[in-house]
């Protein structure tokens, strides 16, 4: 850093010894002439010296108090190694309680004679303490590691048991479900016996440890033999040599082991065939549903209320028929509930093809009964305006009515196409027959304007001759009284009068 390095040398205890001129202060480095440096070292050793005398002089004074503060060390060391030796629960071995005792030995020795002599045996005594208490609760521990990992292993096929004997209690079959329950007993039994034999081992090797260990760590491996022989040769089952005890029991073991892989073969085959079973009652429960879903989309109570029974007895009889497939559905014979479904199913459809029927029999009413309601109504309009006599009118009419009776006639046939096909050609000719009206409404407008412009024409050119007279033909009917005479008269002022119920004929 070379704004640091500036603010050292500037420094006053350097200053006075160093001058700028001795040292040149680059961007990144500093250059300085043969003795700077070594001036540097003094300046800094003069800074510090006085500090290390001090330090020299306070441990000096400190040396008395050393050889209490280690015997006050020991004293803690042996305190938490008697400590360690309890929680560890291998203070009453026989090494560790030698070891243990040696130590409190050189601390009594080094209370009574403190020097370092006695001070440097109390720290190898607590050093060897420490040692074998540790390898004293590294060898319980690895005694029940060894009972864990054993017991540990029946556990885990315990477990594996347990979940066979839970897959059992969701079989459908009641003999499969209780041949997979009586093996499963069966293995348990085995399993239970080799845990108990295995237990019986471990708690002598244990209790070798705890009480009978002498002669350090070594011995600890060689005691638990010579409990777990005494502990062999006790029962009059178990034969005298110990290898031969402990061979017949591991063998008893694999084959309570081996039953488990057995009955999990077994039960995964049962679990296949639930598999099945249950993938078939998924698809037709989901076809089941689909049928409900479908059924439930007809309006039944509208059906009701227009007075038609046979929708409401279709539906009725479907939902009994899906009703009696959910109840197969929870049997073991699959070609009972599969039939029970296509029954459901066939039942459906046919409710929903009288709905339909139905239904488009009401649309195709109604639509009849409007369609004959706008025909009689262009009838009337028609004599009305006097457009009865229009051509092709009256064969419109009729070709209109006969396809509406001919779509009445189709509405108690089973197939809702035609029937919508009939209905469809009923409103296109009614359709047909208010288009031809409303063409010759048209051209009655367009005759009845002519003639308004005409009239108009002979009115402003009244200073010429007057027109000739002008009949009325044809028309509504409206204002035809007024015949051959003429339309008004040129000076008098009544003629005016005249005019008006003559512009307002068309």
């Amino acid at each position: 850093d070379a704004e640091l390095c500036g603010k050292m040398l500037h420094h006053p205890h350097v200053r006075e010894r160093v001058s700028e001129s001795s040292y040149r202060l680059g961007t990144t480095k500093l250059f300085m002439q043969a003795d700077v440096l070594y001036t540097l070292q003094s300046i800094k050793n003069r800074i510090i010296y006085p500090f290390v005398r001090r330090l020299q002089i306070w441990w000096v004074k400190l040396q008395g108090d050393i050889m209490n503060r280690k015997l006050t060390r020991g004293f803690n060391l042996m305190t938490k190694l008697s400590n360690d030796a309890e929680v560890g629960g291998v203070q009453h071995v026989g090494f560790i309680v030698k070891a243990i005792a040696d130590m409190r030995e050189k601390h009594a020795t080094a209370s009574a004679n403190l020097n370092a002599e006695t001070i440097a045996a109390l720290m190898k005594s607590c050093d060897s303490a420490e040692q074998y208490v540790a390898k004293g609760i590294a060898q319980k521990e690895e005694a029940y590691r060894i009972r864990a990992e054993i017991l540990g292993v029946l556990d885990g096929y315990t477990s594996r048991l347990n979940a066979v004997k839970d897959t059992a209690a969701t079989l459908y079959d009641e003999r499969a479900k209780e041949l997979l329950k009586g093996e499963c007993e069966k293995a348990e039994i085995a399993l239970n016996e080799s845990r108990q034999e295995q237990m019986t081992a471990a708690n002598s090797w244990d209790q070798a440890i705890l009480s009978t260990a002498s002669g350090g760590p070594g011995g600890l491996r060689r005691a638990a033999t010579r409990a777990n022989l005494n502990a062999s040769a006790s029962r009059a089952n178990i034969a005298a040599d110990p290898e031969e005890e402990k061979r017949a029991r591991e063998e008893r073991m694999e084959d309570a082991k081996a039953m488990v892989p057995a009955l999990e073969e077994l039960a995964a085959r049962f679990l296949a065939e639930k598999a099945k079973m249950d993938a078939a009652r998924a698809e037709y429960a989901e076809a089941m549903e689909q049928a409900a879903d479908r059924l439930d989309t007809i309006p039944v109570e509208q059906f009701i209320i227009a007075g038609i029974k046979t929708v409401s007895d279709a539906v009725a009889d479907s939902r009994e028929a899906i009703y009696n497939a959910q109840k197969m559905l929870q049997s073991m014979d699959a070609e009972a509930f599969k039939a029970s479904v296509k029954a459901a199913t066939q039942s459906v459809e046919k409710a929903m093809q009288v709905a339909a029927h139905e239904s488009a029999r009401v649309q195709a009413i109604e639509q009849l009964d409007e369609a004959e309601k706008v025909l009689k109504d262009i009838q009337f309009k028609a004599q009305e305006d006097g457009l009865l006599e229009t051509a092709g009118f009256d064969a419109s009419i009729t070709s209109a009515e006969l396809a509406i009776q001919t779509g009445r006639d189709q509405c108690m046939i089973p197939d809702v196409a035609v029937l919508q096909a009939k209905t469809q050609d009923a409103l296109s000719a009614v359709e047909a027959t208010n288009d031809l009206y409303e063409r010759a409404v048209e051209a009655k407008k367009r005759e009845s304007k002519a003639r308004f412009a005409n009239r108009f024409a002979m009115f402003e050119g009244g200073g010429k001759a007057a027109p000739p007279p002008v009949t009325r033909r044809g028309g509504s009917g409206k204002g035809s009284g007024l015949g051959a005479k003429p339309l008004f008269k040129v000076r008098a002022p009544p003629a005016q009068e005249e005019t008006a119920p003559a512009e307002k004929g068309p």
